[in-house]
């Protein structure tokens, strides 16, 4: 079967599933989580923070984290689509925003 030119565009095994499918997908791993009763929980690789927005909504402590390849150095700033969420990024895709203990 020929790759589509918008297949092309996502890369030819791009996700497939649609917007309220993924909705649902990430509202039953915030359910989960909220249901794990974490002291924090990490959404390491936040994109534009849906999920850490679904967990704030369900009073989980949440720190988010994304990997920018053009961050000259670490930093902090809101998330577009939820500024009252601040991110942590980093060009390290392997650094965390919280220190471990040693």
């Amino acid at each position: 079967m020929p790759v589509t030119e918008d297949q092309h565009k996502r890369g030819a095994n791009g996700n497939l599933r649609s917007g309220p499918q993924m909705r649902r997908e990430y509202e039953e791993l915030a359910e989960r989580i909220a249901g794990d009763v974490p002291g924090l929980a990490l959404d390491w690789g936040c994109g534009w923070g849906q999920v850490s927005n679904l967990l704030l909504d369900r009073a989980v402590s949440v720190r988010s984290f994304d990997y920018r390849s053009d961050a000259r150095v670490p930093g902090q700033e809101p998330l577009e689509p939820f500024p009252e969420i601040d991110y942590d990024f980093s060009s390290d895709p392997v650094a965390l925003p919280i220190r471990t203990p040693s």
